[in-house]
């Protein structure tokens, strides 16, 4: 088996793989309310995604210490490391991301969480 030599594979969560696949779409960034978000905040593709996910994954624990395995902690901490934009950039990219997915209402209530989590580890 040969590895994977791109990234974005590891932040595509369910949802968004049934939707490229049913649509014939090869590229995440084509995904309506994802390209909502690359339009509004330009192409660090990367950097949105690792945010978005990061987003989904506080939104979904609620807190911010909750119990992961040594692989999942590690690709989160490099997910963190890899957010550099502002706190102000991260709300608003946010803000954008949870009203795009109004069937994921967690994201609105976790938005606080993702940034502070994140926030934290940057010190």
């Amino acid at each position: 088996m040969k590895d994977i030599t791109y990234t974005l594979v590891l932040t595509v969560t369910g949802v968004e793989r049934l939707f490229l696949a049913a649509n014939g779409i090869k590229d995440i960034r084509e995904i309506p309310h994802i390209k909502k978000l690359y339009d509004n905040f330009g192409k660090k593709s990367i950097e949105i995604e690792y945010l978005r996910t990061l987003h989904a994954i506080y939104s979904d624990k609620k807190k911010d210490n909750f119990e992961m395995g040594k692989h999942r902690r590690v690709i989160v901490n490099r997910m963190i490391r890899e957010v550099k934009i502002s706190e102000q950039k991260m709300r608003e990219l946010l803000k954008l991301n949870s009203d795009l997915q109004p069937w994921f209402p967690e994201l609105k209530n976790g938005i606080d969480l993702a940034i502070s989590s994140i926030l934290k580890m940057r010190k």
